[in-house]
Order: C-alpha cells, then structure tokens, then sequence
C-alpha cells in the first residue's frame, strides 16, 4: 500500500541532499518552476513534514534535476 508520508520523507531526503551537494539555491529552482521562493519553501516544509506537494511542484523538481545534472 502507498504510504505518503514514507514517500514524502524519502523525495525530501533526496532532495535536501541535491540541493546541499550541488549548492542549488531556492532562487534557481524558483526561475525553472515560475513560482515564487515562498512556493518552494511552502513545499520543501511539505516535503520535510511527510505530505506531498502538488504534482507541478514534483515534476518540475524532478525535470529540473534531470536537465541540469543528469
């Protein structure tokens, strides 16, 4: 059974790790998404406190990754 709150504390892991070893700033990620800082941080918080954000917030992290580091 899918478990939200595993999964949110798992995307967040890897995403704080991303963030901190490829030393992104919140000001990056707002420019690839077209959102505002208080948007990301809003989701990041929701990412840490094990809910999921909106899927436009979850694939745009996920496309913003790809295209720049992978």
């Amino acid at each position: 059974m899918f478990d939200e709150k595993k999964e949110a504390l798992k995307i967040s892991s890897k995403l704080e790790n991303l963030i901190k070893t490829k030393k992104i700033k919140a000001v990056d990620i707002c420019t690839f998404l077209h959102v505002n800082k208080q948007t990301v941080s809003n989701n990041r918080q929701l990412l840490k406190s094990g809910k999921l954000p909106n899927g436009r917030f979850l694939i745009g992290i996920i496309r913003f990754f790809n295209e720049n580091f992978l």
